[in-house]
């Protein structure tokens, strides 16, 4: 089967863990994406982030000058609503693009068949994602230690409530269900990199008829990338402000943790969380980058294909060389946030460069706090 199991249990964890409302059946020995749970999906996240919502609020409420004592405390407050606003964020696209979403990964499983079908030697059928599969394992790691280790402290320090307990479980859950919403994205765009990888090394055969299939399956890629940028640019838009200001406050607070001399479990949970969000957010630029560059190496290789035996060219092949000049001068639709800017390694160092100024922005409000 062209679509591996591997790659069906990748797009069902999804779902299992209410990201997706995607699940992949094999119906007759065919296999399509349907939509599942969907209802349950938006419940339970709502359920989480209104919980969340409430229990911050009645502490803020009953412990307000303890919440506003220090501009790290305030800003991780900020962090843990501003989380909550964009996981509403995250259920309104599931509401608007739940449908969507399934047309997209039928539109990819589509698209593996195709390049399964032409594919020769079949060795080159093989799709891989460790590395998406090990960051995601980290994730799982780190948001597992950091409230456990929340709890540890506010334990061992004082009795910890029920609310306090709520917010720290409840912000870790959040945020993971964010990274859980990257990962899939990022899924995608990894696995739309290796089409493009696997159509330039079925070039390599040299045949005339496998280059008319190859160009077919890029005008089926280019219909794919136009309704992979139309569902999720909505989604990538709130991720990436996701990675940029949490990104932001961690920095600050790790930094505020040296210098403070803190324990090194808080420096090295809290350089962890930091690590962790690059991580995903790099992961998903680099992949959406290596897009572009991989569409451009095919292309390349298309225009080689048809300059290589020009001589022995019949008229109805020329035409269709003709045909393959003119799509291939034609600008390739980009995956871009809601049409701002478009999703590659630039947008990467862009926010990391800005998560440099937001931190001095932050240590400028510390000082009116040790100010008299």
């Amino acid at each position: 089967m062209c679509f591996a199991m591997s790659k069906v249990k990748f797009l069902n964890l999804f779902n299992w863990l209410f990201v997706s409302p995607v699940h992949v059946d094999n119906a007759r020995g065919e296999l399509i994406a349907k939509q599942r749970n969907r209802v349950l999906n938006i419940v339970v996240i709502a359920s989480l982030a209104t919980t969340v919502c409430w229990a911050e609020y009645v502490f803020i409420i009953n412990n307000y000058e303890v919440a506003t004592g220090s501009i790290a405390t305030v800003v991780t407050f900020l962090k843990y609503a501003f989380n909550i606003l964009l996981l509403f964020a995250v259920i309104f696209h599931l509401v608007r693009h739940g449908s969507d979403v399934v047309a997209v990964c039928n539109a990819l499983i589509a698209v593996d068949q195709t390049i399964y079908a032409i594919q020769c030697p079949r060795r080159h059928c093989s799709f891989h994602f460790a590395s998406l599969k090990l960051t995601l394992a980290l994730v799982f790691l780190w948001r597992t230690l950091f409230a456990a280790y929340q709890l540890i402290l506010q334990w061992y320090y004082e009795k910890v409530s029920i609310t306090v307990s709520i917010i720290v479980s409840g912000n870790c859950s959040v945020e993971l269900s964010l990274d859980l919403n990257t990962t899939f994205i990022t899924f995608l765009g990894m696995y739309l990199s290796q089409c493009y990888e696997h159509l330039r090394l079925i070039l390599k055969k040299n045949d005339n008829r496998l280059q008319m299939a190859v160009y077919e399956v890029l005008i089926r890629l280019d219909t794919f990338k136009r309704r992979l940028a139309h569902t999720f640019g909505f989604l990538l838009l709130v991720l990436v402000l996701e990675h940029f200001v949490v990104s932001s406050i961690h920095a600050f607070l790790l930094i505020v943790l040296i210098y403070m001399s803190e324990n090194d479990i808080s420096v090295i949970i809290n350089a962890g969380m930091l690590l962790a969000h690059i991580a995903i957010f790099y992961t998903l630029a680099y992949f959406y980058d290596s897009i572009k560059v991989k569409e451009a190496e095919l292309k390349n290789a298309l225009k080689t294909m048809q300059y290589s035996n020009i001589e022995h060219q019949s008229i109805d092949q020329k035409d269709f060389y003709d045909l393959i000049n003119l799509k291939l001068m034609m600008e390739s639709p980009k995956i871009t946030a809601c049409g701002l800017f478009e999703i590659n390694l630039e947008v990467f160092y862009n926010v990391f460069a800005a998560i440099i100024t937001y931190i001095v922005i932050l240590f400028q409000f510390r000082s009116f706090e040790t100010s008299p």
